[in-house]
């Protein structure tokens, strides 16, 4: 009896080496570049916040009612609220980056287009079909007096086209 004992037998375990950077961490990783990416470019495109304060609000709507100049739209209402005076209203207009530097500048002027109609004179009709619009108008006529001029972000609005 004795003799029947067993020898135990002891395997080694087999080493395998793994690659040190695994296919499933290339997914997250290009998926955090793709992220990064989108917010760099949203944050590049957001613009510039001016506001305007005008008597009115009529007809400006939020996020719907652009800033134009010469039918170009510079930007675009992003909200609307009343000003502290309780006589007029704030009109905030977030502005594309590629032009703040011509609307947020010392020689902007700004005016809500509407239809008018009077005996002498109807300007102003395209907007019954796409709504008010707030139009700028420059001082300013060289890159060179925009150069040397000032940012600004609060205006008065006036209440006519000026001449």
């Amino acid at each position: 009896m004795g003799n029947d004992i067993e020898k135990a037998v002891v395997y080694k375990p087999k080493l395998v080496e793994k690659n040190k950077l695994s296919f499933i961490w290339i997914l997250p990783l290009i998926i955090l570049g793709v992220l990064g990416w989108i917010a760099y470019e949203s944050y590049a495109k957001k613009g510039t916040n001016i506001t305007v304060v005008f008597k009115s609000a009529e007809g400006l709507k939020e996020n719907i009612t652009p800033l134009e100049y010469k039918g170009l739209q510079l930007g675009k209402v992003t909200k609307i609220s009343m000003h502290e005076d309780l006589q007029s209203v704030k009109v905030n207009i977030l502005v594309d980056n590629d032009v703040a530097k011509y609307v947020a500048s010392e020689s902007s002027e700004f005016w809500i287009k509407k239809p008018t109609v009077s005996l002498t004179k109807v300007s102003g009709l395209n907007t019954l079909i796409s709504g008010y619009k707030i139009e700028l108008s420059p001082k300013f006529k060289t890159q060179e007096e925009y150069n040397q001029g000032t940012f600004k972000n609060y205006f008065e609005g006036l209440d006519s086209r000026p001449n």
